[in-house]
This record gives structure tokens, sequence and C-alpha cells, in this order.
């Protein structure tokens, strides 16, 4: 019954299942798993195995990912469910707060940890059910994400030992912070940036010849946008069109017969067209911003790249993503090269080095895909000095899935991280933005083609965790498991005292 429950609770204890269950796991959901199994390695492990199994099923989706991604889900799966048995396993039957706090603290250890497999897990820390609720999420803007996570132990840790009142002081802590933190860096009437989403929904078989042709998808790109005025600052998906940013594939004759056709109006270009060529068309035309994610190249390296367009700009800014995709984007080892080869994976890209930020109307830092799910990396650019997080994504190749959703989840736990609004631009969605406190403003209906016309409030507020970032969460773990392994030192060693004094007196 107490596996049953709890496991019910910690499974779809998340925004994408049920926000009421995320709540419960939040404060007792772990607890009622170990209030009968605590300290038992075996049910633990497939207890924990089977909640990230449900969490993290669009794992399962093969229609792009071939085969191999069953055998990379059930190693991550296996592997989190060995961390969490150990840490069941440790937990003693008489809980006081040095071990509670110390337990915490090692599972906080552990998923940071999680960070340094290739280029790092991020995806499913138990913190997430704390964004079920966006005043409890509040807690992110102090010690971000893995703050959030050594919460939810602590507070499920003090349920098991029945510590009643600092079970409530802990279970309200969060929200009360969150009410505060809402209402006090609230604005009644902020200024507001116009913004264009454009969602092209564009198949991988469609991107590539010969699929959708290139002149077809701008056509219904600029169909799409032709009628927008006032604009702000326009944003394009990851890898918004094949081939490139430069690749000059489009004929001067192609163009006009397009452009004149919607437009009704000549442009002067270049006589060789390149997609940037569009995008700073478009840019022009519109008297607006525009970031579109384009893939890049030189003389020895390919880039997944974002690229800033502004109005009569000269020339692009660029942003090269830094955290790529194992498999996807780079080859690990050698050994995987024939892997790869057979999902047609022959080079990698070149990771980028900086946090860029474009000059837009509000300065926007970028990402690019999974980099929103790392915290420390939103927060450089963060702390590099932008005011608007942007999200270029193409989670296309999990269709069917949850994917989009959580990823959408984890960019509302980097908006109250580092207290900004985020834009996301995305293929097949999740499309929208949030405001500064973790809260979709809007959102596009994902898997069709489509526009998001919104005002994003410009509300931006300062951090402890863009301050401190994980360093303090992480530091005081340590201190926690250090201050356990010296207490039970030292109450061994009064034990031996106490036990040598007891056969002194017998004698």
């Amino acid at each position: 019954m107490y596996c049953i429950l709890s496991f019910f609770i910690a499974a779809f204890g998340q925004p994408v299942y049920l926000p009421a269950c995320g709540v419960l796991a939040s404060l007792i959901g772990y607890a009622v798993f170990w209030k009968k199994y605590r300290g038992r390695f075996l049910p633990a492990f497939f207890w924990f195995s089977a909640v990230e199994a449900v969490q993290l099923f669009w794992m399962t989706s093969i229609h792009y990912q071939g085969p191999y991604i069953l055998v990379v889900y059930f190693l991550i799966v296996m592997g989190m469910g060995i961390q969490f048995a150990l840490l069941t396993y440790w937990i003693p039957k008489r809980l006081h707060l040095v071990p509670i706090l110390a337990i915490a603290g090692v599972w906080t250890i552990f998923e940071w940890v999680r960070l340094f497999v290739f280029t790092g897990f991020t995806w499913n820390p138990v913190g997430l059910a704390m964004a079920c609720n966006h005043y409890s999420l509040q807690w992110a803007s102090l010690f971000g994400v893995y703050g959030l996570s050594f919460w939810v132990i602590f507070v499920n840790l003090l349920a098991l030992a029945s510590y009643r009142k600092g079970w409530v002081v802990g279970a309200l802590l969060p929200f009360l912070w969150g009410v505060g933190q809402e209402g006090y860096f609230s604005k009644p009437d902020p200024p507001k940036l116009s913004t264009l989403l454009v969602q092209t929904a564009l198949l991988p078989e469609e991107r590539e010849l010969p699929g959708t042709p290139p002149y077809r998808q701008w056509e219904r790109i600029l169909r799409m946008v032709k009628q927008e005025k006032d604009i702000d600052l326009i944003v394009f998906p990851e890898s918004a069109l094949p081939f490139g940013a430069f690749s000059k594939i489009y004929t001067d004759i192609g163009f006009h017969k397009i452009w004149e056709k919607i437009f009704h109006q000549p442009v002067e270009v270049a006589s060789r067209i390149s997609n940037a060529t569009w995008a700073q068309a478009l840019a022009d035309h519109l008297n607006a911003d525009l970031i579109i994610g384009l893939d890049d190249s030189d003389t020895e390296h390919n880039y997944n790249a974002a690229f800033y367009f502004s109005p009569k700009g000269l020339s692009p800014c660029r942003y090269i993503k830094r955290v790529l995709v194992p498999m996807g984007e780079y080859i690990p080892f050698s050994w995987c090269q024939k892997l790869a080869g057979k999902f047609g994976i022959t080079g990698s890209f070149m990771a980028g080095q900086e946090a860029t930020i474009f000059p837009t109307k509000v300065p926007t830092g970028i990402s690019i895909c999974i980099e929103e799910t790392y915290s420390e990396v939103m927060r450089k650019t963060r702390k590099n000095g932008a005011k608007l997080f942007v999200n270029l994504t193409n989670d296309v190749w999990f269709p069917g899935s949850l994917l989009s959703q959580q990823h959408f989840d984890h960019s509302r736990i980097r908006a109250v991280e580092n207290g900004v609004p985020i834009i996301r631009a995305t293929n097949t969605g999740v499309t929208g933005v949030i405001d500064a406190f973790g809260k979709a403003i809007a959102i596009l209906p994902q898997q069709k083609a489509g526009l998001l016309s919104v005002r994003v409030p410009i509300v931006t507020y300062p951090t402890l965790y863009t301050f401190w970032g994980d360093e303090v969460i992480l530091t005081l773990s340590l201190i926690f498991v250090l201050a356990l392994l010296a207490y039970n030192r030292i109450m061994s060693c009064l034990y031996k005292v106490k036990l040598g004094a007891s056969k002194d007196t017998k004698k």
C-alpha cells in the first residue's frame, strides 16, 4: 500500500502530469515510501527506477532516434534508481536534524554529479515537483534547482521523523517566500516588448531535399508574417531552415518572385541569396529585430548557432551553442562513429564558449535547446547583462511525447532562478512566453505552424541564485555530510568511553 501510494504521488508529481501530486511529492510523497522501506536497497532501487521510467517515458520514442535510445533510456533509469537506493539505504531508524540535513545534502550532490556524464543529464531533478505551484517555485531564486531538490528531500525526511512543527515550517516557508517575492517585485504596468514568435513545424524529412523545397519554406513563413505591424522582435526556432546561414542556394529571380508576390514591392539584395539574406530582408521590411537559429560553418568547424539581424544592420551578430547533445550534435567516442553513421551523423559541431548578449531593445541572452536546462549556463548569461532570455529549440525528435512540455517547465525554473522573462520559439512546441516569476503568459498550440504575437512584460529583479549560483547549496550539502561523519565519530567515541566505564564499574 505504501509503495503504490508513494509511487503514484512521486511518478505523477510533475507539472506535466498532476500538479496536486507535485505538491504532495514535495511534502510527503517520498516519506510515505520511506515509512515502510527505509534502509532497504532493492525496493528503493526498483521503486525509483519505476518513477523515473514514467517521468522519462518520452525517451522511448524511436521514430527518429532508432532503437539505441531505448538502451540509453534503460541505463539512465537504472542509474538514477541506484542513486536513490543508496540514499534510502543510508537512512537510519532514528532520525534527528544532523542526519536529515546530511541525507538531503547527499541527494543534492548526487543530482549535481549527473552534470558530468557526457555533457550532463539535467532532466528530472526531484525539485521539479516544486514547480507545480508558482509560489513554491520562487524558492529557486535562492539556491536554484538543486536547492529545490534539497528542500524536497529535507521536508520529506522531517515528515518521516515526525518533526511536526519543523515539517509545517519547512512545508510553508517556500510558499510564504513566493507570495512575498511576487508581491514585492511585481509591477502594475511594466514596460512591454512587442514580440512575434514563429513556429515553423518542419519535420526532419521536410527540411532536406527532396522534402519541402527551401523556397516554399520561406514563402510559407512570409505569408504568415506579412500582416504583422509594430513588432519589436521576431524570433525563429533552432535550425529554423536547412542549409545553414550563408550557403547561397537561392537565386535572385527566385527570391524576388516570392517576395514581390507576397509584399507587392521590390527589395534590393545580392544576386546570390542565403537564408541570412531572407532574414535580413524581413527584419528591414518589418523594421524589427530578428533572431533566428541557423547552422553555420567555417573552413574548420560546424556550429549550431543563432543570429541577430537588426533593421538596416550591416552584419549579423552570432551566438554559438555551448552545450552539445551527445550523438545528436557530437560523437563522444570513436567507437560511436559507426552507430552514429546509421542515423546520418558523420561529423560534430564545435561548442561555443561565450554567453553572448544580443543588443535588441532589451539586452537579450540566447540559449539553444537543452542549454536552458543547465542552471549555470543561464546564470552566466544573466551575469553577462541579459534582461531577457530567448531560447530557440527543436524538440521534434521525440514526437508525440511529453518532452516539449517538460522542457518548458525547466525553462520556468530558469526564469525564477535569474529573475528574468523568457521567450521560447520552437519548431513544434512549446512556443510561448514565461514571465520573471515562472508563469506562462502565452502558449502556441503544438505541432502546427503558426505565429504567437505577444507583448512581453519586461520585469526583472536580482536574485541570490544569480549572485552565488550552485556553490552555496553544494557547499552546505558537503558541510552537512561532514558534520554527520563528525557527529557519528564523536558518538562512537562516547559510546566506547561509556562502555569502558561500565566495565570498570563491574570490576
